[in-house]
């Protein structure tokens, strides 16, 4: 039932994980679990999502690098899940440190997922640790920037992370007065 859906993957079925395309771009994958649906618990996302996990973590075998990959996806989309149904900040920070954990598989996904917890910082009041995890980002996206190699695109791309960024910075600037 929850496999048909994911059978558009094409590095769960034994491809090579670098030519897959993100999971997270494909519309059916948050549809899963219903995590935009108000109607469902963040229990039933939970447990959605550990079936999905166990399932597709069958499915790529003895390949660890396809092995963390599902698991930091599961862990991304929990960490939005427990945000987008309002859990206490401590479920939130409990999978922002499983994802940390697990590593960010592209710098995309560090902006991206680090902006969110820091969103979620500034939402329960914790803007100290919301700052703290923005700096380390801000600098490594200011020295890849300044790198001699990086592409035209390249310094486009950072130069849009760090205008979101330094804006989120400034929000948490302005609430720690």
């Amino acid at each position: 039932m929850l496999s048909a859906k994911w059978n558009e993957v094409p590095w769960i079925a034994g491809t090579d994980a670098r030519k897959s395309r993100d999971l997270l771009a494909i519309p059916s994958v948050q549809g899963v679990w219903g995590i935009k649906n108000p109607e469902s618990t963040f229990a039933s996302v939970v447990a959605d999502a550990q079936a999905v996990e166990a399932e597709f973590v069958g499915r790529v075998g003895d390949n660890e690098e396809n092995i963390q990959q599902v698991r930091r996806i599961i862990t991304e989309m929990l960490l939005q899940a427990a945000w987008d149904k309002d859990q206490p900040f401590e479920t939130c920070l409990q999978y922002w440190h499983d994802l940390q954990a697990l590593g960010f598989y592209r710098l995309e996904r560090r902006c991206l997922k680090t902006g969110l917890f820091a969103v979620i910082c500034q939402h329960y009041g914790h803007t100290d640790m919301g700052l703290a995890l923005l700096e380390p980002l801000l600098a490594d996206l200011e020295r890849l920037r300044a790198e001699p190699t990086a592409t035209k695109q390249e310094v486009d791309y950072y130069d849009y992370e760090l205008e979101s960024l330094h804006k989120l910075r400034a929000r948490l600037e302005a609430q720690r007065g």
